[in-house]
């Protein structure tokens, strides 16, 4: 009998503890949910009696994300543009050998802005700013028939715009600023240095 009672004491805690085991309090964080906008982006390329070069930006993506939840908005560029130059039939053997010196440059769509403050009655503001965005040499201004343009080299022209108290702090705001984001692009401009 003592036994008996051992074990069934020792059942009624092991089901007293299973119990208290399964207690949950939703105490924790509800979490986050994010969305990711990408910038359109287009390449150019040109056609001469060299050659053609051709860009090819497939591999590049710019995101608008929140990384850390401050609802901040911030630009993370990946991947890289490539271009490529293909010598034309006739093309002189240093050309066809080498390929040809080239630059780039970027341009955006004119007058892509976004409402920073629709409550006030503030100018709307340019979302992304360039720095330095033309003229920029490729392959150290030695020609080349095959490079890439970097994510990281791309990230020291293209830059967002906002100022370090803009949040997008609900949807409404979030939705608004998506929408003045896909009204506009990017262009790649790869054209022989003469």
């Amino acid at each position: 009998m003592k036994k008996f009672s051992l074990i069934a004491l020792l059942g009624c805690l092991l089901t007293v503890g299973g119990v208290y085991a399964q207690w949950v309090y939703g105490q924790a964080t509800a979490g986050s949910v994010s969305e990711s906008i990408k910038p359109q982006m287009a390449g150019v390329g040109t056609n001469s009696k060299k050659g053609t070069i051709i860009v090819d930006t497939t591999g590049l993506t710019m995101v608008i994300d929140d990384t850390n939840g401050d609802y901040k908005p911030e630009l993370i560029i990946s991947g890289q543009v490539t271009v490529t130059f293909t010598p034309n039939p006739g093309a002189d053997a240093e050309v066809a050998a080498n390929g040809v010196k080239m630059k780039y440059s970027i341009s955006q769509t004119a007058s892509w802005t976004y409402d920073s403050d629709p409550s006030a009655a503030v100018a709307p503001k340019e979302i992304f700013t360039l720095v330095n965005p033309t003229n920029i040499s490729l392959n150290g201004g030695a020609a080349t028939k095959s490079i890439t343009i970097t994510a990281a080299d791309i990230s020291d022209i293209i830059k967002l715009n906002v100022t370090d108290d803009f949040k997008l702090a609900t949807k409404a705001e979030y939705d608004a600023f998506q929408a003045s984001l896909n009204v506009g692009n990017f262009t790649f401009t790869v054209s022989e240095v003469e």
